[in-house]
């Protein structure tokens, strides 16, 4: 009995180690990307220069089709790195599909209000995790995928699904390509 209480004691403690690991190497790694971003964001404001050559100091890119507003670079880079992640190889729909469950959750009471919260919210997104995210972002996402993080980030909403798997038949949902929202 004295070694089962010390076994689970160890496994117990074990467990606490690998979760504060676990935290602190997510934090290294938003660390790092934001250092990235933030790299990234003089470059992205030479896009909005004055004629005479200074800058606006509008760091957004493009904006909405129905002339809503814009949309930040960061968000779009960020959006558009976890987009290439879990839909890459899927179709234009399934991106926008990824994209449109991140901007949900924003909007959601029950997630936090940014995309960086959203993505960077501890066990929701495995490509973050495993350090893919981290890779994608840093070597930029494909057009298609940034181009359906624009669209998502300036309104457009192809589902209200606040989550999505690999469809393996179990779950009840939207099927879009090898996913399944819901």
């Amino acid at each position: 009995m004295w070694r089962l209480k010390q076994q689970k004691a160890y496994e117990e403690e074990l467990e606490a180690q690998k979760a504060k690991e676990d935290a602190a190497r997510q934090e290294e790694i938003k660390r790092q990307e934001e250092e990235l971003i933030n790299s990234q964001q003089p470059a992205a404001s030479d896009n909005n220069a004055n004629p005479d050559g200074t800058s606006t100091g509008d760091n957004t890119t493009g904006s909405d089709a129905s002339g809503g507003g814009t949309v930040n670079a960061s968000d779009v880079a960020m959006l558009a790195a976890l987009i290439q992640c879990e839909a890459g190889g899927e179709s234009y729909e399934g991106k926008l599909a990824v994209g449109s469950v991140v901007m949900n959750r924003v909007d959601s009471s029950y997630f936090p209000d940014t995309v960086v919260g959203v993505i960077y919210q501890s066990g929701q997104f495995s490509p973050v995790a495993s350090g893919r995210f981290a890779v994608v972002l840093s070597s930029g996402a494909d057009a298609s995928c940034v181009q359906a993080a624009t669209e998502v980030l300036a309104g457009t909403r192809t589902l209200n699904c606040l989550y999505f798997r690999r469809n393996n038949g179990l779950i009840n949902g939207t099927v879009i390509g090898n996913h399944v929202f819901y």
